[in-house]
C-alpha cells in the first residue's frame, strides 16, 4: 500500500472524555481557527455530538438553552476549521456564533450578536473609572464554572453573586430552569453571568453598586471588531466588495464593522469561512470515531475524507449495508480500516485515486 502523507486531522462522530482542560488563549486560537477537523453525522443528537466535538478539540461551545438539543442532524464536512463547521452548521440550522472568552456560543443569531455586543460593553465597563474599584475588581476576578450534576441556573448564579458580595437586584426576571452538568474554562465574573443569562433573553447593568437584569436587546445598528488573522490581502479586498453596506474599516488585522445586525452576522460568516487552517507538511492522518452506522456509509466518509471514491463490487454490498458499533481514538487508516472491515473477509485499499473493498485472498 503507498503511504499516505496529509495534515493532522480527525474525522469525529461521538467521543467523551471523563474530564477536559480547555484550550486557552494561544493554544484557543489554534484549536478552533487553526486545525482541521472533519465530521460525520448521520441522525446524531445535537447537543451529545457538541459536547464530543467540543471535548475532542478542547475548546468550550455552549449550546443556547432554546435550542432543541434533541434533535437529529445529519451532517459531513471536511477539512474545516472549528470555528467555520459551528458558522456551516448555523448557517444550516438558522444558528448563529460568537467567542466570550475562550468559549464559543452557539444559538439564535439575534442572541449571537447581542451578546457580542454586551461582552464588548462590559469589557470595557469593567475598566471604566465610574465603577467602584470593589464592584470593578469582583465582576473582573477569573472563575471557573464546573459541575458533574444538572443544577439550576437561578440558584447557581445567586450562591456566586453572595460568594462574591455582589447584589442582583431583580433576580425573579429568570425563570425555573434545570441545566445539564456544566463545564467552561475559566473567564472573568461578567463573561460568566452573561453566558448564563443570554439564554434567557438577559443581559446586565448596573444601578449603584448592584447588578440588575435588563432585556437583551439587539438595536437596529451594531459595531463589531473582527480578527482577520489567517487571511490574505485578496481575502481582505473580497470583503470590502461584498458588503457595500457596511462601514468598514481596516486596521492591521482587526476589521471594524458597522451596519445592520443580519449584515454583520453574515460579515462574521464569510470572515471565518475565508480563513485558512494550518496545513502539517508530512503529517499522519488518524481518525477518532465512534458510531452506530452502515459499514458502506463508515467506508464513504473515509473515502470522502481522504479525496477518492469509493470502488467495491456489487456482490459485496450486503455486507455494506451492515451496521455496525465502531469506537476508535487516534487510529491510523490502516486500522480503522482493519476495525471497519472487521468480521468480513475483506480489505480495504487506496489504489489510483480509488479507496478499494475487496476479498483478502485477492492479489
Amino acid at each position: 500500500m503507498p503511504a499516505f502523507q496529509a495534515t493532522w486531522t480527525t474525522l469525529l462522530l461521538l467521543f467523551l472524555q471523563d474530564s477536559t482542560e480547555w484550550a486557552t488563549g494561544k493554544t484557543f486560537e489554534s484549536a478552533a481557527r487553526r486545525s482541521s477537523v472533519s465530521v460525520f453525522w448521520e441522525q446524531a443528537p445535537l447537543r451529545p455530538q457538541l459536547q464530543a466535538l467540543s471535548r475532542n478539540q478542547r475548546v468550550a461551545i455552549l449550546l443556547d438553552r432554546r435550542v432543541d438539543p434533541t434533535q437529529k442532524i445529519d451532517w459531513r464536512s471536511r477539512d474545516l476549521n472549528l470555528e467555520q463547521f459551528l458558522w456551516e452548521l448555523g448557517a444550516d440550522q438558522t444558528l448563529g456564533v460568537t467567542q466570550v472568552g475562550d468559549l464559543f456560543y452557539f444559538g439564535p443569531r439575534e442572541t449571537a450578536l447581542a451578546l457580542a455586543e454586551q461582552n464588548r460593553l462590559w469589557t470595557q465597563r469593567v475598566q471604566d473609572a465610574t465603577l467602584s474599584p470593589e464592584l470593578r475588581h469582583r465582576l473582573n476576578q477569573t472563575i471557573r464554572w464546573k459541575s458533574p450534576n444538572p443544577f439550576e441556573p437561578v440558584t447557581w448564579l445567586s450562591k456566586d453573586l453572595a460568594s462574591a458580595n455582589l447584589e442582583l437586584l431583580n433576580p425573579e426576571h429568570l425563570p425555573f430552569d434545570l441545566w445539564g452538568p456544566i463545564d467552561w474554562p475559566s473567564m472573568p465574573r461578567y463573561q460568566a453571568y452573561l453566558l448564563l443569562l443570554a439564554g434567557f433573553g438577559q443581559g446586565l447593568d448596573v444601578e449603584g453598586d448592584s447588578l440588575r437584569l435588563a432585556p437583551l436587546q439587539l438595536p437596529p445598528e451594531l459595531t463589531c471588531s473582527c480578527s482577520l488573522e489567517g487571511l490574505d490581502r485578496s481575502a481582505v479586498d473580497q470583503l470590502a466588495g461584498k458588503f457595500p453596506e457596511l462601514e468598514l474599516e481596516f486596521s492591521g488585522k482587526l476589521l471594524s464593522a458597522t451596519g445592520k445586525p443580519p449584515l454583520l452576522s453574515e460579515l462574521q460568516r464569510q470572515i471565518a469561512l475565508l480563513r485558512s487552517t494550518d496545513k502539517e507538511a508530512g503529517g499522519t492522518q488518524v481518525f477518532t470515531l465512534k458510531t452506530n452506522a452502515a459499514r458502506g456509509s463508515i467506508l464513504a466518509t473515509i473515502a470522502q475524507q481522504l479525496g477518492v471514491k469509493l470502488n467495491f463490487a456489487e456482490e459485496i454490498r450486503p455486507l455494506l449495508n451492515e451496521r455496525i458499533e465502531l469506537d476508535v481514538q487516534r487510529v491510523s487508516l490502516e486500522e480503522l480500516l482493519a476495525e471497519t472491515l472487521r468480521g468480513t473477509e475483506l480489505q480495504g485499499e487506496l489504489i489510483d485515486g480509488l479507496l478499494k473493498l475487496k476479498a483478502k485472498q485477492e492479489r
